[in-house]
């Protein structure tokens, strides 16, 4: 676990007064004149979207009294292959793979790749003309083309790992998914399996989205890992818990673990320069029941859920006695079409834990720090036992410009006592 205190956050990324930033576009870097024309460059990432850079430029020439990039382009210039047709169709949405880094000098962290989707002039009397540009990392290939499918006899994390592998067509035998998905160890062997699952003419991405939020898992990008010249996890999509380790995980030291990835550590009035939390026991329940039908026994299913469950036990467990001592919401009751016991207790913990996660969210700023990002966990220290813990990333923002380089988070309370730390209250 790293502590970004801010004098060690500069020694670590060798001078946070040198941010820096790399675009290439078909494997290229910036020409020089473009490159100072850029004013500013931002990476956005979230659990419930797609990987996003925006890359905003000066768009108008004082010297030559026309517009750069796009607005003064003319037929022939658009259909030679000179350097000024060359500039007009650089940032243009024609399926270019992109590719942008960040960080500081001597190391950059790669954090897209994707292909430009969006330009988004400004012509302004009163201001500078701009030229706003937009990609979406590589998933946005999978909103490409609908498809529909059924899986029988297999849980959610089973049936994201096969999506991963399943072929375009019988035609086309690649695969039709861009990068490998990976699940949770301890859910790919613990969870239910459904008789039947059906992919009914969606987007791929969209599908897993919709089967993690049903299990309150989550769906988030993660980057290759080394350790000691060695790769101990490939770069893929993890399916799966927010406090759970990837079957991707080679490394033998920790391929069995369930803890999440190494926290960094921000702190009030060290690397911390905003903190805006909040904490609600709105729509808090201190129990959930799934209610659905036995189809071989030909009877009724009910199963409850409530803070005695295991998983639940330990999760935010300091915060528990506001839920069941000071708020009235008792019970949330649902119908889904569940088929045995074993998968209505499931989903009735993925529904408590959905809605208890919630319970504690903020913003936060601080310094620019490529690794945090939606996907991974902070650990918040220094405002009180309440509000200090380990937080999910759900959101990330990273932007450089003339101020710097800021990241602006979205978190949640995920706080689990380690060892060493004080045990759960009594409820």
């Amino acid at each position: 676990m790293t502590e970004l205190a801010l004098p060690d956050l500069a020694a670590d990324l060798r001078g946070l007064y040198v941010p820096q930033f790399e675009v290439r576009i078909e494997g290229a870097g910036l020409p020089q004149d473009v490159l100072r024309d850029v004013i500013q460059v931002t990476y956005k990432d979230s659990l419930d979207e797609l990987d996003s850079c925006e890359i905003t430029v000066n768009n108008w020439d004082d010297t030559g009294k026309r517009f750069k990039y796009i607005g003064s382009e003319t037929a022939e210039e658009m259909g030679s292959g000179d350097a000024s047709g060359a500039r007009f169709k650089l940032f243009e949405p024609c399926s270019k793979q992109v590719t942008l880094h960040m960080g500081y000098l001597g190391g950059m962290t790669l954090m897209l790749t994707g292909t430009f989707t969006t330009m988004t002039p400004s012509f302004s009397d009163s201001g500078a003309s701009t030229l706003s540009v937009r990609a979406l990392n590589v998933l946005h290939q999978l909103r490409r083309k609908r498809f529909s499918d059924n899986f029988q006899d297999l849980n959610e994390s089973e049936i994201a790992e096969q999506v991963g592998e399943r072929p375009v067509s019988r035609r086309d035998r690649s695969n039709r998914f861009p990068m490998r998905i990976c699940g949770n160890r301890s859910a790919l062997a613990d969870d239910e399996r459904l008789p039947l699952t059906v992919e009914k003419n969606e987007f791929d991405i969209d599908f897993l989205w919709k089967l993690a939020r049903r299990k309150g898992y989550i769906l988030a990008v993660r980057e290759a890992i080394e350790r000691d010249g060695r790769e101990v996890q490939p770069g893929h999509l993890y399916f799966g818990p927010s406090t759970g380790r990837s079957s991707c995980n080679t490394d033998p030291d920790t391929q069995d673990s369930i803890a999440p990835p190494p926290s960094h550590v921000l702190a009030w009035g060290k690397s911390l320069i905003d903190f805006n939390p909040r904490l609600t026991t709105a729509n808090q329940f201190k129990s959930v029941t799934v209610n659905g039908w036995d189809r071989r026994a030909q009877r009724p299913i009910s199963e409850t859920i409530d803070f005695t469950d295991r998983e639940l036990r330990r999760l935010n467990c300091d915060l528990h006695r506001l839920i069941v001592q000071c708020d009235p919401r008792e019970e949330l009751v649902v119908d889904l079409p569940v088929f045995t016991s074993r998968e209505a207790k499931q989903r009735a913990r993925g529904l408590l834990l959905d809605q208890h996660k919630q319970m504690v969210t903020a913003s936060a700023r601080t310094v620019g720090v490529p690794a945090l990002r939606a996907g991974g966990n902070v650990r918040i220290e220094g405002i009180g036992t309440r509000l200090s813990g380990t937080y999910l990333i759900t959101k990330s923002e990273h932007t450089i410009n003339d101020s710097g380089y800021i990241t602006k988070l979205d978190i949640r309370r995920e706080h689990i006592p380690s060892t060493g730390e004080p045990s759960c209250p009594s409820s």
